[in-house]
């Protein structure tokens, strides 16, 4: 719908896709989801199973738009793995593709539950999912 009301008002559109490592993205001691929700002014708690879709699925349906509006003339693409500096790719990142969601979600739930040290909003806002879908 982004592309639609760009064309309409004349515009063209660039989409860049910035794909980081999901483990470290989860669980970074100094700067991951996890971490970040610790403290509320530095981030939210997201539960692990919609970190874990949002980062596979996600990484595939932008592939699929992407392959869809390769030759559009109103559209750009760049596609970014994280780092210092980031590295610009030509192409989708083949490990972004490759996240095997269920995987994810598993690691994701057991960094949780093996912290000792979380708030009770932390944990619950994390280990929601599990409680909800029985996957």
């Amino acid at each position: 719908w982004i592309l639609q009301e760009a064309r309409k008002r004349g515009l063209r559109v660039s989409y860049v896709f910035v794909h980081a490592d999901p483990k470290v993205s989860w669980a970074d001691p100094k700067r991951g989801v996890v971490q970040r929700a610790t403290k509320p002014e530095n981030g939210r708690m997201v539960d692990a199973l919609v970190f874990a879709d949002s980062y596979a699925m996600g990484a595939k349906n932008h592939h699929a738009f992407s392959e869809k509006h390769r030759h559009d003339p109103d559209v750009t693409f760049m596609f970014l793995k994280n780092g210092n500096p980031p590295e610009v790719l030509n192409e989708m990142p083949k490990e972004a593709l490759a996240v095997d969601r269920r995987e994810l979600a598993k690691f994701a739930v057991d960094t949780i539950k093996q912290r000792t040290d979380l708030p009770e909003h932390v944990l619950s806002g994390a280990l929601a999912g599990t409680e909800i879908w029985k996957d």
